[in-house]
């Protein structure tokens, strides 16, 4: 029930946030962009809010406004005013704060090739055919010698030793020639699962960006959720750097709660 409208396929339906508005309109966002639950013909209606954007992480809905966050920006509309109208806010970091990238996503990047965009995204997915082709040479040729001390007829040992060299040539040349990729994916990798991710949590580097693209390069791939503090009228970001707090203008810079848990890395 209520699926109608939502791409097929269990990735495309991955739904993370559901907001209801006062005129009881329903909102989803999902791993591949924000939903509207049409009343009429109760279909979902994919609403456009950023044109590079559409992972979205979280929503939070207050005073008439619709907060779409996604793990690089925060998306804002009035749905009094022109529904599905958002405005990028600017989220202006802590005084003093020194943008950093952690160990992990470093790691993260480099092993899914997104460091090198699509090419190298497509360049680890070789990486994956040519595990598995050095995986089926490697086995033939560790199986073969052993099939031949038991097989008799002698076409079929010719058959089996062209198929055993072929195996072995190829085997070695594409070895040799995929040895970097191969490590550094293998290397990277053991780094993002236990135990070898407790040595990199809760590392990073620092970064010296341009002044003007520091508002990006800080929040990017760190948002988490959102949330809104009716009491105070605050409203709650968290980050994979923490819980961060501001007024619902975004006019002042974001604090940052001292006291508090790991929300994620």
């Amino acid at each position: 029930p209520l699926m109608e409208g939502l791409p097929k396929g269990s990735d495309n339906r991955k739904v993370f946030d559901l907001v209801v508005t006062k005129d009881n309109i329903l909102y989803a966002g999902t791993r591949f962009g924000l939903y509207r639950l049409n009343d009429i013909n109760a279909e979902w209606e994919k609403i456009e809010f950023s044109e590079d954007e559409e992972y979205v992480t979280a929503l939070e809905y207050f005073n008439d406004s619709l907060c779409v966050l996604t793990r690089n920006s925060l998306f804002v509309a009035m749905l009094n005013d022109s529904p599905g109208s958002f405005i990028k806010a600017e989220l202006i970091p802590p005084i003093g704060a020194k943008p950093e990238i952690t160990i992990f996503r470093l790691f993260w990047i480099l092993h899914s090739g997104e460091i090198f965009g699509i090419p190298g995204r497509l360049i680890v997915d070789l990486g994956g055919l040519i595990m598995l082709f050095l995986s089926i040479t490697g086995f033939l040729y560790f199986l073969f010698p052993k099939l031949l001390r038991r097989i008799k007829n002698k076409n079929r040992q010719i058959r089996i030793k062209r198929i055993n060299k072929f195996a072995f040539k190829w085997h070695l040349k594409v070895g040799i020639l995929s040895f970097v990729l191969l490590i550094l994916v293998g290397f990277t990798g053991i780094f993002l699962r236990p135990p070898f991710l407790i040595l990199v949590a809760n590392s990073g580097i620092s970064q010296n960006p341009n002044p003007e693209k520091l508002v990006t390069i800080f929040w990017e791939d760190k948002l988490r959720d959102l949330r809104y503090d009716k009491e105070r009228n605050l409203l709650l970001l968290a980050t994979s750097m923490g819980i961060f707090y501001n007024n619902t203008d975004f006019d002042q810079p974001f604090q940052y709660f001292k006291s508090q848990p790991t929300i994620s890395i």
